[in-house]
């Protein structure tokens, strides 16, 4: 999938996606740190879990782009509540509407520093 992106794309003989194996809480500041040009304007979160989630938020805010799109899968969802926990303790709730695809319950998305 990541090869047929970077086909489509104008600079597509320059890698600029990749995949990082293990586990976020150590991978994505290790990554971060090795390569503080990253600007991030859409961050998706898949990581169920509260502890995960909220330092996946702590490590990429100072990353964030004004107007950024932030997406959680398991947002408000009572089988996974550490999504929601996550954003209510780190961003907060408050800052704008949460957003989701027409006629989808999933992903949640906001658009957050506008």
């Amino acid at each position: 999938m990541l090869d047929a992106h970077e086909q489509g794309e104008h600079l597509g003989h320059i890698r600029r996606t990749l995949i990082v194996q293990g586990d976020v809480r150590e991978t994505l500041p290790r990554y971060l740190t090795d390569n503080p040009h990253t600007v991030i304007a859409l961050a998706y979160f898949d990581l169920d879990l509260y502890e995960t989630t909220r330092d996946a938020i702590d490590a990429v805010r100072p990353y964030l782009t004004k107007g950024r799109v932030l997406v959680f899968y398991e947002l408000a969802h009572a089988k996974w509540p550490g999504e929601t926990a996550a954003l209510r303790d780190t961003l907060g709730t408050d800052h704008d509407s949460l957003r989701t695809l027409p006629g989808r319950a999933t992903p949640t998305y906001l658009r957050w520093g506008m």
